[in-house]
């Protein structure tokens, strides 16, 4: 039995469990020996699964999947109690959570066009990265990226109905910025946010064409739903598209409008500044009168989105 007892002593998930246990005999009006005479018990009475679960065990440590000696790699035996009785269960390892450590933000998006596994940056590690790019970032360009993540989450946390619109010259960090907030809103653990994901000429390219493809049809409304109805969108680089009746009237207007009307927070990336994308979506060769309106509908839904954020500085494209 010492030799079990020195066991269960160097297993800190059975040392917490059974420590657990000892508590709660205490709340429950024991003394702390007979707690400790209760649990002592316990483990005579399971003896012969608790030696089992000891000689089999295999502690993991994070590392690639390809390195787990569980006899089912990415799972582990951990012992549960109920009832008197304890019994062994098994769960992920840390092998298999460094293997899928993505899977937790995955849950958070609806759609995104970019791949997570290879872009999983979070705040912090985009602030850490900038100091060491003090060379790029100069320490005012450093402050105004960390103001706008900081910002943009106390947004998300107060429950704001507008998002940025964020606006700087192409190659300025726009949509890394942009992506970095998105996986730090998508990991927020005080509260579970939807997150959709686009730049908008891709949105276009996707549903260009579509209009007499009824399985194009369908894949469309899905991925109309998904930018809809995410608690956050980002539109990343708008006015990147070529600008038309057709992409600003019936694709964008339609998903302004619909956020706009159910309140739900919206971020924007562009090229162009609040002042110039006005004058980007005016199209020339339509009936001035009509066409006043008609833009003048499209950019009041951008105000009523978003606020305007500049990202001051040139390319740091190489």
């Amino acid at each position: 039995m010492k030799k079990l007892m020195d066991k269960i002593a160097s297993n800190n998930d059975l040392k917490t469990l059974l420590t657990h246990l000892r508590t709660s005999f205490i709340q429950e009006g024991k003394t702390d020996e007979e707690a400790k005479m209760i649990v002592q018990n316990i483990i005579n009475d399971n003896q012969i699964l608790l030696e089992d679960f000891l000689t089999h065990y295999i502690i993991c440590v994070k590392g690639p999947l390809a390195e787990c000696e569980q006899s089912n790699p990415g799972y582990e035996s951990f012992v549960n109690y109920d009832n008197g009785l304890f019994y062994i269960s098994t769960r992920h390892c840390q092998h298999w959570f460094f293997e899928n450590k993505n899977d937790e933000l995955k849950k958070h998006y609806l759609y995104t066009d970019f791949d997570i596994d290879i872009f999983s940056t979070s705040a912090k590690e985009y602030i850490d990265q900038l100091g060491r790019d003090s060379d790029i970032f100069s320490q005012p360009e450093q402050d105004i990226r960390k103001q706008f993540l900081e910002s943009s989450i106390t947004k998300i946390k107060t429950n704001k109905h507008k998002g940025f619109f964020l606006a700087g010259e192409p190659g300025v960090g726009k949509t890394t910025l942009l992506k970095v907030l998105a996986n730090g809103i998508a990991s927020l653990k005080s509260e579970f946010k939807t997150v959709s994901f686009i730049n908008v000429a891709h949105l276009m390219s996707l549903v260009k064409g579509s209009n007499f493809n009824e399985k194009h049809l369908e894949t469309q409304k899905r991925l109309f739903d998904k930018l809809k109805n995410a608690d956050v969108l980002f539109l990343d680089d708008i006015g990147s598209e070529v600008p038309s009746s057709w992409s600003r009237d019936d694709i964008l207007l339609n998903l302004l409008n619909y956020r706009m009307e159910h309140q739900k927070i919206t971020f924007f990336s562009s090229n162009f500044s609040m002042n110039e994308i006005h004058k980007h979506y005016f199209l020339k060769n339509q009936n001035h009168a009509v066409e006043q309106i008609k833009q003048k509908r499209f950019i009041e839904r951008i105000h009523a989105l978003s606020e305007e954020f500049i990202l001051p500085g040139k390319s740091k494209r190489i």
